[in-house]
């Protein structure tokens, strides 16, 4: 031990508190919600398996519980709001796997693990919660190949439901594009692990299908206007990964589209519910794409071989009537009586081939400007010009409608206050006539309703007068 002396213990008192004085000091409710957002950032989505004890249930409705194996234990909270998506509440000595996220509870500064979904453990815990689910919904229907919607050969719109953050986003996009440059894609952006993430990707399905405008077949909708087909994609993963992909929100939202749902869901050997329930299932993200957009040069070469089926039928006509000619120059040649009439057909035949010739070459030309056309069609340039034409019209045509209605209601008004003013009865008083009413202020039309000394009140074109009835005068 050493001693200091008076001045060195003095001098190291004012340096400690110089130290104190400077140093960043945290409160205690500073640091535990340092160490709350630290653990909830760190642990958003985790699978926990271990034995249930100290289980109690509060009032407050609330599940409250510890997991622990050989060396270690957690506490562990059920929230009442999630009771009702949990098939059974854990009891003590139970072995479970639970799905949840990790965080503090800042008054007592305890972590706790906080549970969404709880499944009774041990091995194919999970595979036993997917078959139990499977076989739930193959009950109801969802899943029949009957209720499957075709896929459109040429999709305006690619309505693309993924996280904008893996590697599935880049090759769907990547393969659509270089199978056909013009393709338009609408991205819905969701989480596609963890909590919450069936809900986001529910949720965007079904506002693909509120904003989609259902125009009959697989026609051209305006710019910005819903989508022809929805693709559901996601890198592959463990079970636990891919789990949202078997939620029963998730899964029942997909068979209640109106809009064929393509779903490319980890790698081959990866099955979801969701699987089950889309109108088709791509091995990869990848061949997703290849489900969702036709192949332009697939396109090229099928239009190619169109045109040269048509040049070689052109060629065997020609051919043929060809053919026809020379048997009839031969008849010609043993039948000279009857050279005329022969003459006279091979006119006719000539007219006929050169009829079919262009007829052919006609239709040929008809199907390549159609296929160009259509080809033409996808160009975005093309479609907001065509949008802007028609909200144009549109615009004009309301304009004339509504001017015209307040024109005809301007002449209604006119004419009934034209009727009314000729029924007005302050009109008659103009004429020189007056209206005379009682002491009770009623309109006097008989004489014989009056007495002498009755109080009258008279009313002219222009002002009133008052008056007493001296003498009643009778017809007759």
């Amino acid at each position: 031990m050493v001693a200091l002396r008076h001045d060195e213990f003095h001098a190291l008192v004012e340096r400690m508190r110089e130290d104190f004085k400077n140093a960043d000091v945290m409160t205690v409710s500073e640091i535990t919600r340092e160490i709350r957002q630290s653990l909830e950032t760190g642990f958003p989505s985790v699978w926990i398996g271990g034995e249930v004890s100290e289980v109690k249930r509060p009032v407050s409705g609330h599940v409250y519980f510890s997991l622990k194996d050989e060396t270690a234990k957690i506490r562990s909270v059920v929230f009442r709001s999630a009771l009702s998506r949990i098939k059974f509440v854990p009891s003590d000595g139970m072995e479970v796997v639970a799905h949840g996220r990790i965080s503090v509870y800042e008054p007592r500064g305890d972590y706790q693990f906080i549970c969404d979904s709880i499944f009774p453990g041990g091995a194919g815990a999970l595979s036993a919660a997917f078959e139990e689910l499977k076989a739930k919904l193959e009950a109801e229907g969802l899943f029949l190949q009957e209720r499957k919607k075709p896929l459109p050969f040429f999709p305006a719109r690619i309505g693309l439901v993924t996280s904008i953050t893996g590697a599935a986003i880049q090759d769907f996009i990547r393969t659509a594009v270089r199978r056909f440059k013009g393709v338009d894609i609408l991205v819905a952006p969701v989480r596609v692990q963890g909590e919450s993430a069936a809900e986001e990707i529910a949720a965007a399905i079904e506002q693909l299908n509120a904003f989609s405008i259902n125009r009959g077949g697989h026609g051209r909708k305006p710019v910005g206007v819903g989508v022809d087909i929805i693709a559901l994609v996601r890198g592959g993963g463990s079970l636990e990964d891919l789990w949202s992909f078997n939620e029963e929100r998730l899964v029942r939202a997909i068979a209640a589209s109106k809009i064929p749902i393509v779903s490319g869901v980890g790698h081959e050997t990866d099955f979801t519910l969701a699987d089950f329930a889309a109108d088709a299932r791509a091995l990869t993200p990848t061949d997703a794409a290849r489900l969702c957009v036709p192949d332009a040069g697939e396109l090229k070469l099928k239009i190619t071989g169109l045109a040269g089926r048509s040049a070689g039928g052109l060629g065997s006509t020609i051919a043929r009537k060809r053919l026809e000619a020379e048997r009839i120059k031969s008849r010609l040649a043993r039948f000279e009586n009857t050279a005329d009439e022969a003459r006279q057909q091979v006119e006719d035949l000539s007219e006929e081939l050169e009829r079919a010739v262009f007829a052919v070459i006609e239709k040929l030309r008809k199907n390549t400007a159609d296929l160009s056309f259509r080809l033409t069609g996808q160009n975005p340039v093309q479609k907001i010009f065509l949008a802007r034409a028609r909200t144009l019209d549109m615009s004009r045509r309301a304009e004339m409608s509504i001017q015209t209605g307040l024109n005809e209601k301007r002449r209604l008004i006119s004419d009934r206050a034209r009727i009314l003013g000729s029924l007005s009865p302050l009109n008659v008083l103009d004429r020189g006539y007056s209206i005379s009413f009682n002491k009770d202020g009623g309109i006097v039309r008989d004489a014989g309703d009056l007495k002498p000394g009755d109080q009258l009140r008279t009313r002219f074109s222009k002002g009133e007068a008052e008056s007493e009835v001296k003498k009643v005068i009778l017809p007759g």
